[in-house]
């Protein structure tokens, strides 16, 4: 967590650029397995083929933020996220599948209610180029939440083997607290991925 000099603002805006994440290691430990002593040879007839995935919620008291994911979706553990969903499926090309992320900040010591969006966003972005270069961004309208201040912003990029790439991010400031979403896939992918990402959105739920 990377602060920077005197002023709150300056220090707000590169906190939030570190990408921090608060985690409950409970949360985040992969399941665990008894020893089998014997595993079953699968007949000729039963398959063998991993099931889709068929969503799940996430909800987390302590972060004060509920939402469900839709089939197709699989969380994934994170030491970077407090939620990351990678799609079901095949890789892409280059071994990274489409993503779909939940980040929420550690934060300095701040003045109570003072997290500026657009030093957020600035924050955001800065992280975003220290981690894959040149990138070229667009503000959108973002979706209706409520009880928050919010900003979407897409983000493409070439990365080093010369795929396009995209990130498409739901900044959120609620409760002093600053969360954010982002989807990020390949190019030709978005459309998909974007679909899952506004599902994700509407089924949002401030539980603090």
């Amino acid at each position: 967590m990377r602060r920077a000099g005197v002023p709150m603002l300056l220090a707000f805006a590169t906190a939030t650029a570190a990408g921090c994440s608060q985690r409950d290691v409970s949360a985040t430990a992969g399941p665990t397995t008894s020893p089998v002593a014997k595993r079953a040879t699968p007949s000729a007839t039963q398959s063998t083929a991993p099931k889709p995935s068929q969503g799940g919620t996430f909800d987390r008291p302590k972060l004060g933020v509920r939402l469900n994911w839709p089939s197709g979706w699989t969380e994934q553990t994170s030491k970077d996220f407090v939620l990351l969903l990678s799609r079901d499926g095949a890789d892409e090309a280059g071994g990274e599948k489409p993503s779909i992320s939940l980040d929420v900040p550690d934060l300095p010591p701040h003045i109570p209610g003072m997290i500026p969006i657009g030093s957020v966003r600035g924050g955001y972005l800065d992280d975003l180029r220290k981690s894959v270069g040149r990138i070229q961004t667009t503000d959108a309208t973002p979706p209706p939440v409520p009880a928050a201040a919010s900003r979407l912003v897409r983000s493409t990029w070439t990365d080093s083997a010369g795929r396009q790439r995209q990130e498409t991010a739901l900044l959120m400031v609620h409760a002093d607290r600053v969360y954010i979403l982002r989807a990020r896939s390949a190019t030709p992918d978005e459309p998909g991925v974007r679909a899952a990402f506004d599902e994700i959105v509407r089924s949002l739920k401030w539980t603090k």
